[in-house]
């Protein structure tokens, strides 16, 4: 599993990069990085390296996290749930740090978009879990009583 987190994180770690990169071109308007963040670090190489890192780490941390899924052991919203906090709990401090967000009240609006995300994602698995396991049900039944007439 340890291998697998690390395979996911890295293929996060670049989908974090992307992502940052496309958001930050339309989100901007005169360069890639906040002009606060810009400020804060002294240096616009130096603000746009540290937002590219923690974009990708960012990136890894969702990522590699959702190993989380594979634990068969408890319930799919727990799984959710706890992939959520991880997430969410990372984002609000990275997005206030880095500028992403220019006020608290804005992080609060992506958060909670984020967790309305993580509802609908878990409204979909569930329905379509409870639906392979309502056609499992019927093949096992059917099964059953094709041996029952034998």
């Amino acid at each position: 599993m340890f291998k697998k987190a690390l395979k996911l994180a890295g293929f996060g770690f670049i989908v974090g990069i992307a992502v940052f990169t496309v958001i930050s071109a339309f989100t901007y308007k005169e360069t890639p990085v906040p002009s606060e963040f810009v400020e804060k670090v002294g240096s616009f190489r130096a603000a746009y390296l540290i937002q590219i890192a923690l974009s990708g780490a960012y990136g890894a941390l969702c990522m590699g996290t959702t190993v989380i899924y594979d634990a068969e052991k408890l319930p799919l919203s727990v799984m959710s749930l706890l992939h959520c906090v991880i997430t969410v709990s990372t984002y609000i401090p990275l997005s206030l740090f880095l500028g992403w967000s220019d006020s608290p009240v804005n992080t609060l609006i992506t958060t909670c978009i984020q967790v309305a995300a993580y509802f609908v994602i878990w409204l979909i698995m569930f329905l379509r879990y409870r639906k392979e396991i309502k056609e499992l049900n019927e093949m096992n039944n059917k099964k059953d009583a094709e041996d029952d007439g034998k």
